[in-house]
């Protein structure tokens, strides 16, 4: 007997064949789905290239800061890299997207910051080589008030 679905049922149960569940089915093909979604993700952002964004030093003015932070990208690709200054209670007072020319890899920037009122900290909250894939904060200034006008020049 070569069929073993033609087996009777006591020796199915004694040699371990089993019918067919559906709920063991759907789970193998929930699994291949799992893993198909996975992969496709993991390869897309495997080949997505990538910019990092660090704060060197910073000044504070009244109505100002003069932010220096250095941004890390594949050569010859353009980014950008979203700043953000806040107070000393944590409040935003300044924001700025701030565009970098493609060049080098590793790109050191000055940038005037305009803030509200003097700020306490700066930080880089994300830099990227498509806007599209910036992922960060939006402003977060108290109700009524707007981001200031980037960058700060002097009067």
């Amino acid at each position: 007997m070569s069929d073993l679905a033609a087996l009777p049922p006591h020796l199915k149960v004694r040699y371990g064949v089993a019918p067919k569940s559906r709920t063991r089915q759907m789970i193998t093909w929930m699994a291949i789905l799992l893993v198909a979604v996975g992969a496709t993700w993991w390869l897309n952002s495997a080949n997505t290239p990538k910019a990092t964004g660090r704060i060197l030093t910073f000044r504070t003015a009244p109505d100002h800061m003069t932010v220096e932070f250095e941004t890390s990208r594949p050569t010859g690709h353009p980014s950008i890299c979203v700043l953000r200054a806040q107070d000393r209670s944590g409040v935003d007072v300044g924001y700025a997207t701030v565009g970098v020319p493609s060049g080098a890899a590793t790109v050191t920037v000055t940038y005037e910051l305009r803030t509200l009122t003097v700020a306490n900290l700066v930080e880089v909250l994300g830099c990227a080589v498509d806007p599209a894939l910036a992922k960060v904060a939006p402003p977060a200034f108290p109700p009524g008030l707007q981001p200031p006008a980037q960058p700060w020049t002097p009067r």
